[in-house]
């Protein structure tokens, strides 16, 4: 009877502490909702502005010679003096002598050609001569003839006279003739020019056909620049033989934030794609790239011929569009406007423009409207948002900003 008592004794006490566990579940308190507050994404803006802008037209360009002749001899004979800037590098002014031949044929053919002149003039002063005798002879005949008479041209030896003419005038054009033979054995560069490359050396003979050397013009260099077709509607080309285009920076990096810039002038427009990429070519006009007249921006260097450039073309100006950082443009064309309520707004505007670090939008945008201009993790339309109050600054004395 023992056992039936545990037994007993056990199962009340395991009903009761069942039924302990039921009420403390059923009695507990209920815990309340809390809404978590909402959080504003940090942000930096900037103010729409309508304004009037410049169109920048940016390319790759290679800088050529605006003036390149192969200079060759007029006359043969042997090279007996060059100049000592006749190797490649050299410069050469405008008129001085490249090299000489020598000149001694053309000196005793200038000598015989002034002979034959003189010759020719004695031989016409004769026939002049004997031309008057004749005259007075004719008219001595003239009285006593009678029936038909002779041709007085022939009488008067005007056919001699005019072959002694003819004559003369032939000599003196072998005068001349041999007088600029013997010019040319002074072969003189055409203009200021830098040799790219020389083909002959004293002692040498020479002919018309020898190519003695490959002169670049050093006044002025062009710079052969590709840019997309699209944006040539963006330049206002000079008319036809006027040198009055838009102005042109081209700059060549060198390297460890340095660069040479020079100053140019838009020419004209190629009539022709380049080849590779099937982009517009507009030529750009450097006046003096080597520095040999001044100055140039940057370090001073010399714009050497090849190089790879880069170009920037001033276009034209446009009117009521907003000027954005390349960064303020997201997708393509949308941008991220912090609305009056400071929730995110993403808006599709209409580029006008694209440039290397802004965008001008012509379309979308209201005038003073905030753009969001810094990063956001997960952008989405209604995301609160709340800007950075920064510190006036401190003004300099008597009152300006800087």
């Amino acid at each position: 009877m023992k056992w039936v008592l545990n037994l007993g004794l056990s199962l009340v006490l395991l009903g009761g502490a069942a039924f302990l566990a039921v009420w403390l579940i059923r009695t507990r308190p209920k815990p309340g909702h809390s809404v978590q507050p909402e959080t504003a994404v940090l942000v930096r803006t900037m103010r729409a502005r309508k304004g009037r802008e410049v169109i920048t037209v940016r390319g790759m360009g290679t800088v050529i010679p605006a003036r390149k002749v192969v200079l060759q001899p007029e006359v043969g004979g042997r090279v007996v003096e060059q100049a000592q800037e006749l190797v490649p590098g050299g410069r050469l002014a405008a008129g001085e002598t490249v090299l000489r031949i020598d000149p001694r044929d053309y000196r005793l053919a200038l000598a015989q050609k002034q002979a034959q002149l003189e010759k020719a003039r004695l031989d016409l002063a004769v026939e002049e001569g004997r031309r008057r005798v004749a005259l007075k002879e004719w008219e001595s005949l003239k009285k006593g003839m009678k029936g038909a008479s002779p041709d007085k041209a022939l009488v008067l030896r005007e056919p001699y006279i005019k072959n002694a003419r003819a004559a003369l005038d032939a000599a003196s054009s072998g005068v001349e003739k041999a007088r600029l033979d013997l010019e040319r054995t002074n072969v003189k560069a055409p203009f200021n020019s830098l040799v790219l490359s020389e083909n002959t050396e004293v002692g040498q003979v020479v002919t018309p056909q020898t190519q003695l050397a490959v002169l670049a013009g050093t006044d002025t260099f062009w710079v052969q620049t590709v840019l997309p077709v699209e944006s040539l509607r963006w330049i206002e080309f000079p008319p036809s033989g006027k040198d009055t285009g838009p102005s042109a920076k081209v700059i060549q990096l060198l390297g460890e934030g340095k660069r040479i810039l020079r100053e140019g002038k838009v020419l004209r427009l190629l009539g022709d794609l380049e080849a590779q990429g099937r982009m517009a070519r507009v030529l750009v006009a450097v006046e003096d790239p080597l520095l040999l007249h001044g100055s140039g921006e940057g370090e001073s260097l010399p714009l050497l011929l090849g190089s790879y450039v880069r170009v920037e073309i001033r276009g034209k100006e446009v009117d009521g569009v907003f000027a954005l950082p390349r960064t303020a443009l997201h997708d393509g064309d949308k941008v991220w406007v912090m609305g009056e309520d400071d929730r995110l707004e993403i808006r599709p505007v209409s580029v006008l423009f694209r440039e290397r670090k802004r965008v001008l939008i012509d379309g979308g945008l209201g005038e003073g409207e905030r753009i969001v201009v810094s990063p956001i993790p997960i952008p989405a339309p209604g995301l609160k948002l709340k800007t950075q109050v920064e510190p006036t600054p401190a003004l300099p004395p008597g009152g300006e900003g800087k």
